[in-house]
């Protein structure tokens, strides 16, 4: 900061010189102006303690002093129990996230559960009254239904064994498979 400072101080210094610094032929213009001024005239032993002002005002900060050990620990501390509570913060949204993932997974399968029992249930009715139909129309004569008899069935001669076909397999072209590119 201290260099920061005497920069300024010496560019404000060579910027006042360079607006002091006037062509010949403009002297007795900018002379009258001066004195015109509203600005007041300052004598030159007042410019002078003004710039010592200035650079007495100015001081050089003074070093830091070293931290003591117990300080020092304590800082050490702090970023690790910093480190440590970002962790276990990311942990647990994780762990939240996956609770929450895995209770609406649930939810949808005990939903199909659900209703996939129901239809079971519909199922085991639907094939109880079918099974109740066949059998009152079993009963009723004029459905001209009658029990299996063996002179009725239908037998059906087995087909005739063959043999098994033998099917060629074609061996690989060894010349092929040297050309092909092995990182492939």
């Amino acid at each position: 900061m201290t260099a920061a400072l005497r920069i300024e101080a010496e560019s404000q210094r060579r910027s006042s010189t360079a607006d002091n610094v006037i062509p010949l032929h403009e002297r007795d213009y900018a002379s009258q102006a001066r004195q015109s001024s509203a600005q007041p005239k300052l004598r030159p032993s007042t410019v002078r303690a003004n710039k010592r002002a200035t650079q007495a005002s100015v001081r050089s900060l003074p070093q830091p002093l070293s931290q003591p050990l117990w300080l020092q620990m304590l800082i050490y501390a702090q970023k690790g129990s910093t480190v440590l509570m970002v962790s276990s913060v990311a942990a647990m949204l994780s762990v939240y996230g996956w609770t929450v993932h895995i209770q609406d997974s649930w939810g949808r399968d005990y939903q199909k559960l659900q209703s996939l029992l129901q239809q079971e249930r519909q199922l085991t009715t639907s094939n109880e009254a079918l099974k109740q139909q066949i059998a009152k129309m079993a009963e009723d004569p004029s459905a001209r239904m009658a029990l299996p008899a063996p002179s009725q069935m239908l037998f059906v001669d087995p087909a005739p064994v063959r043999e098994p076909q033998v099917i060629e397999t074609r061996q690989p072209d060894v010349r092929s498979s040297q050309n092909a590119p092995l990182g492939y």
